[in-house]
């Protein structure tokens, strides 16, 4: 029974059947005289025998079943060993290629190491010098800040006299439009009075033509009135030539006497026209002449007055202009549209 020490079962069986045997041998002792009790405990220990049998078998399977097992788990065992030996090769192998890949990736990494300690050395030095840079630019800039500050407020107090002047220039602006205004409608006003004084002129340069016309045609008039005279006279001499020294009987001397001779009736005729065109005619005309040589006078002195007053007001404008020109330009500028 030697492969009963691996079954518990057995163990604890076999350790009851001892205790049944040690405490038998004082029962067989006490009932030695008692067939039955021996009896019963032969039937007992048959029937343990039985079970001892039973529980061989039972044992003897599972055994068999163990040992079958256990190959299997040897087997398996085998397997595994191996498996774990290509495991482990394979883990070598892997952990020599992570090793040679950690030393290679250390060795890039110091490499890159001092890479970036060199160029963070270089870094540092640019820094450091672009500090510098920057310390320097900051105190010129600041030099330059107060220095401009100092022209803000030069700028500032330039704008307020600037805007001062503004002011002042706008309002010479308006008194100079004003003064413009005023001048533009004396000038107008000038233009007009020196118009009505052209037409004025034209009228007595147009009077005077009129006047040497008549003073032709009055001449004309004179030297035919002295024909006429002459012509008259000598007729009235032929006729006393041509005349008897005695009375004529059928001359009617009453109507000769009544009537004037052609030489007569040719200086009154001549008288008359004359007196018609020469005296009374001329004494009208002769006044009109002095009225008309009076008007021009005048006309000329106005004319002469009015030039002046031009001139006079051309001066004032240009002096005027000339003034804003050289005090006020911007007045002038013409402002471009947006």
């Amino acid at each position: 029974f030697e492969f009963l020490g691996g079954d518990p079962r057995l163990q604890s069986t076999s350790s009851s059947a001892g205790v049944g045997r040690s405490a038998a041998g004082p029962a067989f002792k006490i009932n030695e005289l008692g067939e039955p009790l021996v009896h019963q405990q032969v039937q007992m220990i048959q029937e343990q025998m039985h079970a001892l049998v039973d529980t061989q078998s039972a044992s003897e399977e599972r055994y068999a079943r163990v040992k079958q097992e256990n190959a299997t788990l040897q087997a398996r065992i085998l397997m595994l060993e191996e498996a774990s030996k290509d495991a482990e090769a394979r883990a070598e192998e892997r952990l020599e290629t992570e090793q040679r890949r950690h030393r290679e990736y250390a060795s890039r990494l110091e490499r890159e190491k001092e890479l970036q300690l060199e160029n963070s050395a270089i870094k540092l030095q640019a820094a450091e010098l672009e500090c510098t840079r920057s310390r320097d630019e900051a105190a010129r800039l600041r030099e330059q800040l107060d220095k401009l500050r100092a022209e803000k407020s030069r700028l500032e107090l330039a704008l307020e006299e600037a805007q001062h002047d503004a002011d002042r220039a706008r309002e010479a602006e308006k008194r100079t439009a004003l003064s413009l205004s005023e001048t533009n409608r004396a000038l107008k006003i000038a233009e007009e009075e020196l118009a009505l004084r052209i037409d004025a002129e034209r009228r007595i340069e147009e009077m005077a033509q009129e006047m040497e016309n008549l003073r032709a045609r009055n001449k004309n008039l004179e030297e035919s009135r002295d024909e006429l005279q002459a012509a008259a006279a000598a007729l009235h001499v032929g006729r006393e030539l041509l005349m008897p020294s005695g009375q004529d009987p059928n001359d009617n001397t009453i109507n000769r006497k009544n009537s004037p001779s052609l030489a007569t009736e040719l200086l009154l005729t001549g008288s008359t026209h004359d007196q018609a065109d020469g005296v009374d005619t001329g004494k009208s005309g002769n006044a009109d002449i002095c009225d008309n040589f009076t008007t021009l006078a005048e006309a000329k002195q106005a004319l002469k007055e009015q030039r002046e007053v031009n001139t006079r007001l051309r001066s004032y404008i240009d002096n005027i202009l000339l003034n804003v020109v050289e005090n006020y330009p911007q007045l002038l500028e013409v402002k471009q549209p947006h």
